[in-house]
C-alpha cells in the first residue's frame, strides 16, 4: 500500500497513526499540534478526489474556527471525547479522535477501509456495546473508501459535559 509522506508532519510533532502513517485527526482535522490541521494525501491515501476535497473544506473550516478562537472542544479535549477503533475486517477509521464538546448532538461522517473483499455482509457501529446502526453492504473492498454519517447524541455517549475516559466508536464486519 501507499504510505503518505509526512517528514513535515514529523519534524513539527504530530503524532501519526500507524496503519495509515498520516496524522491523527479529530472530526475537524485537527492534530494534536494546536494550528495543525491534515487533509487529503498527507492524512492517508484517497481513491476519490471527492472525499479529499471534503476534507480540505473540514480542515480550512476547523482552521478558521481555531484562529477566531471559537473552538470550545480545545477546552475540553480532555474530559469529552471519543476515540474511533476499527474492530473485525476493518483497516481503519478516519477521524480517530470525535470530541463532543458541551452538543446535545453532532453529526459526524466516519471513513473507513475494510481489509479484505466481503460480499454480503453487514457492518456494525457501535458506542461501547450500544449497537447505533447496522448497514447491510453486498460488496466490499479494500480499495475502496466507505462511509457512514452519524449524528452522535450526548444520551448515546453520556452526558457530554462528564468525564469520558474515553470511549470508543467502533466499525465492524460481520457476515449477514
Amino acid at each position: 500500500g501507499l504510505i503518505p509522506e509526512n517528514e513535515l508532519s514529523k519534524t513539527a510533532g504530530v503524532d501519526l497513526h500507524k496503519k495509515t502513517g498520516g496524522p491523527i485527526v479529530d472530526e475537524q482535522m485537527k492534530t494534536n499540534v494546536p494550528g495543525i490541521f491534515a487533509c487529503g494525501n498527507v492524512l492517508h491515501v484517497h481513491d476519490l478526489v471527492d472525499f479529499v476535497t471534503e476534507e480540505s473544506q473540514n480542515a480550512g473550516n476547523g482552521a478558521v474556527r481555531y484562529l477566531r478562537d471559537e473552538v470550545e472542544e480545545d477546552k475540553l479535549c480532555e474530559t469529552a471525547y471519543i476515540e474511533t477503533l476499527p474492530l473485525e475486517g476493518i483497516s481503519y477509521i478516519m477521524p480517530q479522535i470525535i470530541h463532543m464538546g458541551q452538543t446535545t448532538s453532532k453529526l459526524v461522517k466516519l471513513l473507513f477501509r475494510v481489509k479484505q473483499q466481503y460480499k454480503n455482509v453487514k457492518l456494525i457501529i457501535k458506542y461501547g456495546d450500544t449497537v447505533l446502526k447496522v448497514i447491510k453492504k453486498d460488496h466490499l473492498a479494500p480499495a475502496e473508501m466507505e462511509s457512514v454519517l452519524l449524528v452522535l447524541h450526548s444520551n448515546d455517549t453520556g452526558s457530554a459535559t462528564e468525564k469520558m475516559s474515553p470511549n470508543t466508536l467502533s466499525i465492524e464486519v460481520m457476515s449477514q
